[in-house]
Parts: C-alpha cells; structure tokens; sequence
C-alpha cells in the first residue's frame, strides 16, 4: 500500500513538472516572438511602430491573451478624451512664472 502511494505521488508529480515546463515553453515563446518583431522594426526590416511594440510587449506580459482589436479600440476611445480635453481649453501648464495655456 505504501509503495502504490508512493507510484501516485510520483505520478502527479511528474504531470505537474511537464504541465509546468510546457507552460513555460509556451511564455518562453511569447516573449521571444515579441522579440524578434521588435527586433525587426529596430533593424529597419519592419516599419516602427512606438504602439505596435507596446502591444507585443504587453500581450507578451499576459501570455498572449490580448486581441489587437480591442486593443486599438481602447487606444481610439484614450484619443477621443485626450483631443477632447485639448478642445476644453481647461489644461493649462506652470512653468515657474510664466504660465502657458495649450489648446
């Protein structure tokens, strides 16, 4: 009884410890193919993009559960509320004494 303890033990342990090493070849991965794309864009083989690589890095960080659509619709609704504010004309900017309004 205690030897078929033993085998069970071993057992679940061994799915673990593969489970968790495909987990990280699957992260591993991720942040590598962000890399090379990145990569790319710095060696002048793929046009930059400031945004596309804040995607890769961050969709990298969450293992690749992001979705570039909604992505791109969260950035166009940030847009919209910043132009929105510039349009207010109610940010206004101190530097020492001088005061600057931007529109």
């Amino acid at each position: 009884m205690y030897s078929t303890m033993k085998i069970k033990y071993a057992f679940v342990l061994f799915f673990c410890l593969l489970f968790f090493k495909t987990l990280a070849k699957a992260e591993e991965y991720y942040y590598f193919d962000s890399y090379s794309q990145i990569e790319s864009m710095l060696q002048g083989k793929k046009g930059l993009s400031f945004k596309e690589a804040v995607f890769l890095t961050e969709n990298a960080f969450y293992d690749n559960d992001f979705d570039v659509l909604e992505y791109n619709q969260e950035i166009e609704i940030l847009l919209e509320v910043v132009k929105s504010l510039l349009n207010s004309n109610s940010i206004i900017y101190i530097y020492g004494m001088k005061q600057n309004r931007y529109l």
